[in-house]
């Protein structure tokens, strides 16, 4: 594969409310991963060719390189590799998921086919790397009537060992995400429930290195919809799972932040809500090292009342590891449609962020950004 870093460009641009500024790359951003050698892997940015690529930032937002890739969705792999899982259609109804391995500088190392037995479909994969270096892909499913999870496991080379399919008590949608917690093996995965009535859960499981399903669990906050969107491990026995959900009586989408943690046995230890305007989107969360604060990014929305367009700002909470206080809840600029994406705590207390945004008044541009925050909250 070709470099294509001559395709994108970065400049920077005052921000709407504020004499600071923030780098802005020419291309757009949906999904960010931090890697182990903290820096972001962004998805979805989409070349002059139309194809969708990978990009890699570090953490002073230099643009490292740029690949084209088929997948929108990977793994940071413990080496600074990174694999990525697609479900595909082979025919009718025969389905397997095509595992790709990249190198660190987003070459593609392999792909492999991985089928179930009898050759039914694993939607929306997702994967997870296990402490051995095998992978684990997880995917959801409809057989007959019930709902069930797909399991495949491979070794590091995506040779497959087997697959399982798992029912499940609940209507289970959509995996938000599935990570190793522990030196068993052990995998959580999380996700939402269908809708019923307008309604969602959180869903959230334990499945063993076997595949076999150690327990599940269903819980939705306020009579509403319910997003989770990250999973981190507190220690070897508690975990919390962040993401949005909406918190009116009436329907009226007004989402908050939240973090809800669990113990080993998948039951609630605390919750913990931030306040803020009526569309709050937690996109993903980080841990502080050593104290294992817990740090939550995403959008706090303002409607522009003057206009059609949704100007909206860079929302980041902070809240200790017990989930009882809160250390910081702040929001940054004020831009069209912006989100932050992902963030790395840096080793000096700074804050490097990710995020998406639209060009200033012109929605048919999309773009990503990278800010900086010291440690005393100015940029």
């Amino acid at each position: 594969m070709v470099l294509l870093l001559t395709f994108f460009s970065c400049k920077k641009e005052a921000l709407v409310e504020s004499d600071s500024s923030l780098i802005v790359y020419s291309f757009p951003t949906s999904k960010c991963v931090v890697t182990p050698d903290n820096g972001f892997l962004l998805t979805n940015g989409v070349l002059l060719t139309g194809t969708t690529s990978i990009s890699k930032v570090d953490v002073n937002g230099n643009l490292l390189w740029t690949k084209s890739s088929s997948a929108d969705d990977f793994l940071p792999l413990r080496n600074n590799e990174f694999i990525s899982c697609e479900d595909k259609a082979v025919s009718g109804n025969s389905f397997y998921i095509a595992l790709n391995r990249l190198n660190t500088q987003g070459d593609v190392v392999f792909t492999k086919k991985l089928f179930m037995s009898d050759l039914s479909e694993l939607s929306n994969p997702k994967a997870a790397e296990l402490s051995t270096g095998d992978i684990m892909c997880v995917g959801t499913s409809v057989s007959g009537a019930d709902s069930v999870m797909r399991v495949i496991k491979t070794d590091k080379n995506g040779n497959q060992f087997w697959d399982k399919t798992i029912k499940l008590s609940t209507n289970f949608s959509v995996i938000s995400k599935l990570m190793e917690v522990n030196s068993n093996g052990d995998i959580i995965v999380i996700g939402n429930t269908g809708k019923v009535n307008f309604a969602t859960k959180i869903y959230y499981a334990m499945i063993d290195s076997s595949g076999t399903l150690l327990w599940e669990k269903y819980k939705g906050f306020g009579k509403w919809e319910n997003y989770p969107t990250d999973v981190h491990a507190i220690n070897s026995n508690e975990y919390v799972i962040t993401g949005y959900y909406d918190v009116s009586t009436t329907s009226d989408y007004n989402y908050q932040f939240y973090a809800y943690k669990i113990n080993n046995a998948g039951d609630s230890t605390n919750l913990y809500v931030a306040g803020g305007s009526k569309q709050d989107y937690c996109i993903s969360s980080t841990l502080v090292p050593g104290s294992n604060d817990l740090i939550m990014v995403g959008m706090e929305g303002r409607s522009n009342k003057t206009t059609d367009l949704n100007l909206s700002s860079i929302k980041i909470v902070t809240v200790n590891s017990s989930l009882s206080s809160v250390i910081t809840d702040k929001t940054y600029a004020q831009l069209l449609e912006c989100s932050a994406l992902s963030a790395i705590y840096n080793s000096d207390g700074s804050l490097s962020v990710i995020g998406r945004k639209y060009a200033y008044n012109n929605t048919n541009i999309e773009q990503t950004f990278f800010l900086k925050i010291k440690p005393d909250g100015s940029f």
